[in-house]
């Protein structure tokens, strides 16, 4: 009984015997079937060449990370503590001793470096002392410093912010600018309030009343068509910028 082969073109089983494929109709020479079987026995020696390759670069992998753990796992320092013990702890000693000096001579070059710094750098003093204070946590000195001085940066923070409430820091559109209160106001009570436009604005604390008293000068077109220069007076809460009066002024 003839022996059956793939058709080489369509992969049709067919008969050695055949002289063209039944289904695609590929011409087939005489020994077609030794010739498909030889160039199939050829691609799986190369599919096995190309296996071996990968696994020997496999292998080549696990060696290498292999002796990456051992390295780590047995380096000189793990040798030393299991077949040195004393060899181990000289080393390990003598670490700990340079260690130990330079923690000492960084807390010196802290000393020297803070001693020049103004008492009124709170920030710079702040961040020294507790580079001090981590390198020596049982130094109370330092741990004294860093608290005055970060109760000294938190007083005069909020030094800061009374006086900048006192003054109405908050009240106008940045320095020379508007307070938007009284800016709408008097727009919306001009005879044309597109004609509106902001000139400057002063304003200062009374120190009898602790109010504020702000001047604003502007321009808008008159009746006669022509453009005035005006002034008011507004009075103010310091605390939230609530405008308590608006009056015309004639200068300021």
């Amino acid at each position: 009984m003839a022996a059956l082969e793939n058709c080489p073109t369509c992969k049709n089983p067919t008969s050695e015997n055949s002289t063209a494929c039944p289904k695609c109709g590929e011409p087939l020479e005489k020994g077609w079937v030794q010739k498909v079987r030889e160039e199939k026995a050829a691609a799986e020696a190369i599919a096995l060449q190309q296996k071996k390759s990968k696994d020997r670069v496999r292998h080549i992998k696990w060696f290498i990370l292999s002796f990456l753990v051992w390295a780590y796992m047995w380096g000189p320092n793990t040798y030393l503590r299991m077949f040195e013990p004393e060899q181990y702890a000289q080393k390990m000693a003598q670490e700990a001793a340079n260690r130990e000096d330079d923690r000492l001579l960084k807390i010196q070059e802290l000393e020297a470096e803070v001693k020049l710094v103004p008492e009124s750098s709170y920030s710079e003093n702040i961040y020294l002392y507790s580079q001090l204070s981590r390198l020596d946590p049982e130094n109370n000195n330092y741990q004294e410093k860093l608290k005055y001085y970060e109760n000294a940066r938190d007083a005069a923070e909020v030094a800061l912010e009374a006086e900048r409430r006192k003054n109405g820091y908050y009240c106008v559109e940045g320095m020379g600018g508007p307070n938007m209160d009284v800016y709408s106001t008097v727009k919306a009570n001009l005879r044309e309030p597109d004609s509106f436009e902001h000139v400057k604005t002063e304003m200062w604390p009374d120190e009898e009343t602790g109010l504020l008293i702000l001047h604003m000068r502007y321009k808008g077109r008159n009746g006669f068509g022509g453009v005035s220069i005006e002034n008011v007076e507004a009075i103010l809460y310091p605390a939230d910028c609530k405008v308590i009066s608006i009056t015309k002024i004639d200068s300021f």
